[in-house]
């Protein structure tokens, strides 16, 4: 896959990969990173990793649709997509590098994260930061929890036996 061409402005991409993507892949390198894109579908790829940057020059996304092989979200992968009014997690989602969903949803209307029926065993460093009002449900799975991996506006539910601070919630709470 080299590039992709059209009409524009592209607003909708389902992408069907069957293979792992380079570590230095990333959309900008097939879609010019001026296009309005809202919607990213990959609920029909087959790889396991999202590499890192790999859609964090599209902040206009309001719809990612992840599928359920995906194991890890790396490093900036989908950073600043402040956008964000919907997206489809993983079931065999294990972890998300640094910045990885980092500043979403911050202009859309995201109100909570749940990643409860996902396999997620470590967050990294501002791995869900932002400045938006979020509330993260995490899995008791999670092991890891990363420096400032929420922001401070974040309210983070678990139940968990993850140690180490700080995360950066605004309140993390243990009784739901």
């Amino acid at each position: 896959l080299r590039s992709i061409e059209g009409a524009m402005p592209l607003k909708s991409l389902t992408l069907a990969i069957k293979n792992e993507l380079p570590e230095d892949f990333s959309l900008g390198s097939i879609i010019n990173k001026d296009a309005n894109l809202k919607v990213l579908d990959l609920s029909d790829s087959q790889f396991k990793n999202i590499p890192t940057k790999f859609s964090s020059y599209y902040p206009r996304l309001e719809t990612l649709i992840l599928n359920n092989t995906i194991e890890i979200i790396g490093n900036d992968a989908f950073k600043d997509l402040s956008c964000l009014n919907n997206i489809v997690l993983p079931k065999k989602l294990k972890k998300i590098g640094n910045g990885g969903l980092c500043n979403i949803g911050k202009i859309g209307n995201i109100k909570s994260l749940d990643f409860r029926d996902t396999q997620l065993e470590t967050l990294e460093f501002k791995s869900l930061y932002s400045d938006a009002s979020l509330k993260i449900y995490i899995p008791t799975t999670v092991t890891t929890i990363g420096r400032n991996a929420f922001g401070n506006n974040t309210t983070v539910y678990y139940k968990g036996t993850a140690t180490g601070a700080p995360w950066g919630a605004k309140e993390v709470i243990t009784e739901f």
